[in-house]
């Protein structure tokens, strides 16, 4: 009997001891500069937002549109320390810029029992490391007054995110935001635009020379049916020029959108007469009737 239960014991602590280790493999990608991929982002998002509060999938979607999780080639660049969530050196300032954010003293607390780290002595390089530049941008996030629309409004979270850590100086877009998360997120409940004002804007300013429902006939222009995830001058039957064959576009969110902001300047050498459209949410709505309403 005394043999069964010494065996047994060295094997639960067989166990525990491979469960540990796997536990620090896992911790230690995130301390590991230079880390990527879904899975550490996952990890880093499950212990930042347990920390110091939920995202509504924004942290998440931030991390896959500043970097594909890390895994842009650009993201680790010479020079940059911004990280997977690409983090730019001023909005790492703020995130230690008590004076302007007295409220950070109750993160930083959070985040020394939680973490072991004493935030206001973090320098910019330490971002290399995943949790670092995780709990960056989750300061960052929480340096913002207004609450993080839900993650079924993509639109508005996409807004939120230029508007608030992308910044009018970044080059990112609401509809790239949009585009990079639809690609991954698949979600039928998640909404960025109005079907009924896409609609409008449709028949007033393309109706004329497009069709839109399936199986629709060409007019001056190609049946838009279906234009999402589509290659640009692939509809079957439709004469197009060969700048547009040549163009090499998918059609997304994020493309279409250029396309419809100023159709010439994207693909130089096409016959459209149509200028473009200057208003971005007038675009935004008519790309989601295209891509999501019909």
């Amino acid at each position: 009997m005394d043999f069964f239960l010494k065996v047994a014991s060295l094997s639960l602590m067989l166990v525990m001891k491979l469960e540990c280790g796997m536990g620090q493999s896992s911790q230690s990608d995130m301390y590991t500069p230079g880390a990527s991929g879904s899975n550490v982002v996952e990890d880093v998002v499950k212990k930042v937002e347990a920390t110091l509060g939920g995202t509504n999938e924004l942290l998440k979607r931030t991390a896959f549109v500043e970097s594909k999780y890390g895994k842009d080639t650009n993201t680790y660049r010479n020079g940059y320390h911004g990280g997977i969530w690409q983090m730019d050196k001023i909005g790492f300032d703020d995130t230690q810029n008590v004076k302007s954010h007295p409220k950070l003293r109750k993160q930083y607390a959070k985040i020394r029992e939680d973490f072991g780290i004493d935030w206001p002595t973090v320098k910019y390089q330490d971002l290399r490391m995943p949790l670092y530049s995780g709990l960056a941008a989750r300061l960052k996030y929480l340096n913002v007054k207004a609450p993080i629309p839900s993650s079924r409004q993509l639109g508005s979270q996409a807004d939120y995110w230029k508007r608030k850590y992308n910044s009018k100086k970044g080059k990112g877009t609401p509809m790239k935001f949009i585009s990079d998360v639809l690609s991954y997120d698949k979600s039928p409940n998640i909404e960025y635009g109005n079907c009924g004002k896409g609609r409008k804007t449709f028949i007033q300013r393309g109706g004329q020379c497009h069709s839109c429902t399936h199986g629709g006939k060409h007019k001056t222009g190609p049946n838009l049916f279906g234009i999402c995830g589509r290659s640009a001058g692939s509809s079957p039957g439709y004469p197009y020029t060969q700048a547009m064959k040549d163009s090499d576009i998918t059609w997304s969110e994020a493309t279409l959108d250029e396309f419809l902001q100023n159709p010439k300047k994207m693909v130089p050498g096409i016959k459209m007469v149509f200028a473009g459209m200057k208003k971005a949410r007038e675009r935004r709505d008519l790309v989601y009737y295209l891509c999501k309403c019909l």
